[in-house]
């Protein structure tokens, strides 16, 4: 109608703004407040599983589309070699590595078990069942959030 232009930046547009921030407050909500699907209800209870599924998505989509100049692993393993290898880089660099494929294996498991058996409950209109893998899907991002924040402590200590 009016043909204007919301966009702000590729993939960002006012609309994406608006349900990002929803989503945002949303999930913010239920862990901060450590409410269960339970108590949520079913309108949000679907709406959890559509967002949990839209950042798994998102994720896959960062390790498969190819940006130029930038690629999520490639992109670490290329400065590691301009180091002059894994031989040559500091000990924090290791446990760096380290941590991040603890947290993609914790990522693939949730991706694999929680979250698949909260859609199912969610789709079932099964609440207590939805709230116990909810609860668990909480717990390993709470895990995966620790574990990013001390592998960017041993990142920020380790160069000294």
């Amino acid at each position: 109608m009016l043909r204007w232009d919301l966009t702000f930046t590729t993939g960002l547009s006012a609309k994406n703004l608006i349900i990002y921030l929803l989503a945002t407050f949303l999930g913010l909500r239920m862990v901060i407040g450590r409410s269960s699907v339970t108590a949520a209800g079913s309108m949000q209870g679907a709406y959890i599983v559509q967002i949990g599924y839209a950042i798994i998505t998102w994720l896959v989509a960062a390790l498969i589309i190819k940006y130029p100049n930038y690629e999520l692993v490639a992109s670490g393993i290329a400065m590691i070699v301009l180091l002059g290898g894994m031989r040559a880089v500091g000990v924090y660099v290791h446990v760096m590595i380290g941590l991040g494929l603890v947290m993609i294996l914790i990522y693939g498991h949730l991706v694999a078990s929680p979250l698949k058996r909260l859609r199912a409950a969610v789709a079932a209109s099964d609440w207590p069942g939805a709230g116990a893998a909810m609860t668990m899907a909480r717990r390993l991002v709470g895990i995966n959030l620790v574990l990013g924040l001390v592998t960017i402590t041993v990142a920020v200590l380790g160069r000294g």
